[in-house]
C-alpha cells in the first residue's frame, strides 16, 4: 500500500479471492515433469485494454533433466487474440539455454504457433525450474457490453515435447492455458480479510492477510486487494489490483466398489475380496483401505495401503479367514477409505450384501449337517471341475476334488445344527 497524496489518510484495505471457470482453466498436478504457461490464466478487463493491447505468456517447465530442446505448439481463437511474435529470453538467467548457443524454427499458422528453440552441441544440461519462451499475443476483438470472450490457450497436444540429447522424448504432463477479457465490472469475489490502515503523506506498507481455506472448494481463485476510497480523492482507478492466481487442491478419494468373490464360505476357509478407489482429488494421495464384515458391530478382516494418482482408480484384494467366526449369519461387508484430509467423507465409505458363513459341511445351506449333505457330497463323489458331477458346494475342503476327505469332514460335524 502506498499514499500518493498529501495527507494522511485511514482507510480499509480488503483481500478478496474469485474463482472462474475452473473447469476449463484447471491445471493437471503432477510431481514428474510439467510444461506450463505463466501465467496460467490472462484474464483481462475491456475497461482496460484496447484493440491492439499486447500481452505476453511465458512457457516454462519444472522437474526436467537432460533437457537439450523442445517444441512448443500453442492453439488459441484467431477470431479474438493472434500470436504476434516469440522470443528467447537470452538476457534471463532463468532461461533453460542461458548463455549457450541454440538452433531456432518458428510456423505462424491461423489459431496456432509452432515454435522450436534446442542447444547447437546438444550438451546434456540438468535443469530443474525454467523459462522456455515467451509468446506474444495481440488482441484482436473485444466483446460488447455484458459479453466476455474466452478460449483456451492449448499446449496439452502432440506437437508439444521436450527431448533428451538422444532426441528421446521427455515425459510430461502439459498444462494448458486460458485468456479471457469482458466487458462487465470486476467482481470482486468473496472476503479473504479486512486490516484497518494509517498511511501519512508518501508512506508505503507492506500488509500480510491470511486466508482460512477450510471451508473454500477448490479451484483456481484470483486474489486481489482493494483500498477503500478516502474523502475527496480524486484517483480512484488503482485503488484495487489483481495479480496472481492460488490452486486450491483437492483431497477426495471414493470407495466405488467391493466385490467379494463369492457370497458365502464355509467356517474357517478364506475368502478374498476386492475393493476399488477413486482418486477424484487432484494431488496423488496414500490411501488406507480398511475391510469390515460385522453382525452388530464392525470387526476388521484387514488393512491395505495404496498409492493412487489423481484421476485414477486402484483394487486392493483382501483375504478373510473365517476361522471363529460365527457362522450361519450374513456377514456384511465393509470398506473404507482414509486419508489424512479429505474434503468428502460421505463416499469413503461403501458396503456389499454380505458373505455368509455356513457350517463346515452344511452343503445344501439349511443351517444343519445330516444325511442329506453326506448324500449330496457321495453323489458328486470322485468328481472335479468340468465333470458334469462336479459340485462346488460339497468341495467341502477346497481342494478343487471331492472325495472321502470331503465325506470325513462332514461325517466329523454330523448332527451339528444352528438352531
Amino acid at each position: 500500500m502506498e499514499n500518493e497524496g498529501d495527507y494522511s489518510e485511514n482507510f480499509t484495505v480488503t483481500a478478496y479471492a474469485s474463482q472462474g471457470n475452473s473447469a476449463v482453466r484447471a491445471q493437471v498436478v503432477s510431481n514428474g515433469t510439467r510444461i506450463y504457461l505463466d501465467p496460467s490464466e490472462c484474464v483481462l478487463n475491456s475497461k482496460d485494454v484496447s484493440m491492439g493491447y499486447r500481452f505476453n505468456v511465458t512457457l516454462r517447465v519444472a522437474d526436467v533433466e537432460n533437457l537439450c530442446s523442445f517444441q512448443l505448439s500453442m492453439y488459441y481463437n484467431e477470431g479474438m487474440i493472434n500470436a504476434t511474435r516469440w522470443f528467447e529470453p537470452t538476457w534471463d538467467p532463468e532461461y533453460v539455454f542461458y548463455n549457450e548457443p541454440t538452433v531456432t524454427a518458428e510456423v505462424f499458422r491461423t489459431g496456432n504457433i509452432m515454435l522450436f528453440a534446442g542447444l547447437i552441441e546438444n550438451q546434456p544440461l540438468f535443469i530443474r525450474n525454467g523459462k522456455l519462451c515467451i509468446v506474444e499475443f495481440e488482441i484482436v476483438n473485444l466483446p460488447a457490453v455484458s459479453i466476455k470472450y474466452s478460449c483456451p490457450l492449448g499446449i496439452n497436444n502432440g506437437d508439444t515435447f521436450l527431448l533428451d540429447t538422444d532426441v528421446n522424448e521427455i515425459p510430461a504432463v502439459k498444462g494448458d492455458g486460458y485468456y479471457e477479457v469482458s466487458s462487465e465490472s470486476h467482481s470482486k469475489g468473496f472476503v479473504i480479510g479486512s486490516v484497518a490502515v494509517s498511511l501519512g503523506s508518501g508512506e508505503t506498507m507492506n500488509l500480510v492477510i491470511p486466508w482460512d481455506t477450510r471451508d473454500v472448494s477448490a479451484g483456481d481463485y484470483r486474489i486481489s486487494a482493494y483500498a477503500s476510497v478516502v474523502p475527496g480523492e480524486t484517483h480512484v482507478e488503482d485503488n484495487m489490483f489483481s495479480d496472481g492466481v492460488v490452486s486450491l487442491l483437492a483431497h477426495d478419494v471414493v470407495v466405488v466398489d467391493v466385490t467379494p468373490y463369492t457370497h458365502w464360505a464355509y467356517q474357517g476357509l478364506s475368502v478374498n475380496t476386492s475393493v476399488e478407489v477413486e482418486n477424484k482429488g487432484s494431488v496423488a494421495e496414500n490411501v488406507a483401505v480398511t475391510l469390515y464384515h460385522n453382525i452388530t458391530a464392525h470387526q476388521t478382516i484387514g488393512l491395505l495401503n495404496t498409492s493412487v494418482l489423481p484421476g485414477e482408480n486402484q483394487t486392493v484384494t483382501f483375504t478373510w479367514n473365517t476361522k471363529g467366526v460365527p457362522y450361519c449369519h450374513n456377514h456384511t461387508i465393509t470398506a473404507v477409505a482414509s486419508i489424512p484430509i479429505d474434503s468428502n467423507i460421505s463416499d469413503n465409505t461403501l458396503s456389499d450384501g454380505g458373505i455368509k458363513v455356513r457350517l463346515l459341511g452344511d452343503v445344501n445351506g439349511d443351517g444343519k449337517v445330516d444325511g442329506k449333505d453326506i448324500a449330496l457330497a457321495a453323489l458328486c463323489f470322485g468328481s472335479a471341475p468340468g465333470y458334469s458331477r462336479w459340485n462346488p458346494d460339497a468341495d467341502v475342503n477346497a481342494d478343487g476334488k471331492i472325495d472321502g476327505k470331503d465325506i470325513v469332514k462332514i461325517a466329523i460335524n454330523f448332527g451339528l445344527c444352528a438352531f
